[in-house]
């Protein structure tokens, strides 16, 4: 995690009630409550390692022993992972990849199972082929095909300005068509390379939902996500939509000032609206939880109830899409600032509690922590192509496949999760 520089920008007067924000011109973005400045590595969900468009930014983390608890089934019956593909090398190797695809697709589930790769590029910004192609075969349309769905972000772009990408960077519409035209681009490569897949897209530009509630903010979104959407919509007209931004204000401390409030409904409105023209609109949101991203933070860390106060509220905006949770499975360090997986016992009871207030559960960041938490090993190269069981629907509608599960040991280096998160 790389160490914020800062910007004090002012509040205007309709948000004076409101914390004080301070914007980071690169990665990380500040929040400063009180005296406290808590750094965000990124929002759950970069083109490439360290991209200032993701709170998923790559470090070095110490593997965890075998977890307390190994996954033998996604507690809400299904497996819906992110997998960060630029971060990938050279620590892990593509047949190291392959075997991780494998161990989920042998783990036995009792719903869907969905993939979202996020940053399809190598380090020089091209297609990310050397992994990908051991990828692609778990993919629908692939010969194993044992993923229900993927959902393909192209990249996330580096901002480079004053301030931050959520804001001043949206807002300038050189960097946001340049970021457009390329993961366009992107995407028409993908397809070329790879037309077996029935591809489904995930937009990779994140945000931090609480600045839309200033209007300009919210039109630049509108206009950028739109032009995104309907470059991808005119290569696949079938395929669908996932976009994972995630607030980085508490629902508990946000939720008191009306203002706010309605300012948000109301911004939130009008880009779904928006949206909703574009193609098959924007299907699913898959809202960062921030609990990894934030539990340094103190009294502005998030919590559960605040994750799931969020969501209700995203359920009850106008013109809002399917709305899920993206679990962070990991933890920041406070000392080091590294991200570390949380234990299976914790995500357990983290997605149970979310179910139990009926919030669905949608795409986890990120693979690796899954694979270390479920007690399977990250640096297993694998038989090429592993055996993997092919998920098989019974007539009641139940996919199962067999699965198995090994210790781990070693260090790994992990992606960020979370906001710009995430």
């Amino acid at each position: 995690m790389r160490n914020p520089t800062t910007q004090r920008r002012s509040l205007s007067a309709r948000r004076a009630s409101l914390y004080a924000i301070r914007r980071s011109p690169r990665v990380a973005l500040a929040l400063a409550l009180g005296s406290i400045v808590f750094a965000f590595p990124s929002l759950t969900n970069s083109a490439v390692v360290g991209s200032a468009a993701s709170s998923h930014v790559s470090v070095g983390l110490p593997k965890s022993a075998k977890a307390d608890f190994t996954y033998s089934t996604s507690l809400n019956g299904s497996e819906n992972l992110f997998l960060q593909v630029s971060s990938l090398g050279p620590t892990y190797s593509p047949a190291e990849v392959s075997q991780w695809l494998a161990d989920v697709c042998n783990t036995p589930t009792t719903g869907s199972r969905n993939l979202v790769l996020q940053d399809i590029v190598d380090s020089n910004g091209n297609l990310n082929t050397s992994y990908l192609d051991v990828i692609v075969p778990y993919l629908p349309g692939g010969s194993v095909s044992c993923f229900n769905k993927v959902f393909v972000g192209t990249f996330g772009p580096v901002w480079t300005g004053t301030g931050s990408i959520y804001t001043n960077g949206v807002e300038d519409t050189t960097f946001t068509t340049s970021y457009v035209n390329t993961s366009i681009q992107l995407a028409n490569e993908f397809v070329q390379a790879y037309p077996q897949v029935q591809v489904n897209w995930y937009l990779t530009y994140e945000a931090d939902l609480n600045q839309l509630y200033y209007p300009t903010v919210e039109s630049a979104y509108a206009s950028m996500l739109s032009s995104e959407m309907s470059g991808l919509s005119a290569i696949d007209p079938n395929a669908q939509f996932l976009w994972s931004p995630g607030f980085l204000y508490t629902y508990s401390g946000y939720s008191t000032n009306t203002l706010g409030m309605q300012g948000l409904d109301s911004e939130l409105g009008q880009l779904f609206s928006s949206l909703k023209q574009v193609g098959p609109g924007l299907g699913t949101l898959d809202l960062q939880d921030e609990i990894g991203t934030t539990n340094c933070w103190g009294s502005g860390a998030m919590t559960p109830s605040d994750a799931v106060g969020w969501a209700h509220f995203l359920q009850g905006v106008s013109n809002a899409p399917q709305i899920d949770m993206n679990t962070t499975l990991f933890d920041t360090n406070c000392t080091t600032g590294g991200l570390v997986p949380i234990t299976s016992s914790t995500a357990l009871n983290t997605e149970s509690y979310y179910l139990s207030q009926s919030v669905a559960l949608g795409a986890a960041y990120e693979m690796r922590y899954w694979i270390t938490e479920s007690g399977y090993q990250l640096n297993q190269a694998a038989t090429n192509p592993p055996t993997v069981l092919p998920a098989t629907t019974t007539s009641s509608g139940t996919t199962t496949t067999t699965s198995g599960t090994t210790t781990t040991s070693g260090t790994t280096t992990q992606p960020v999760h979370g906001h710009k998160k995430h």
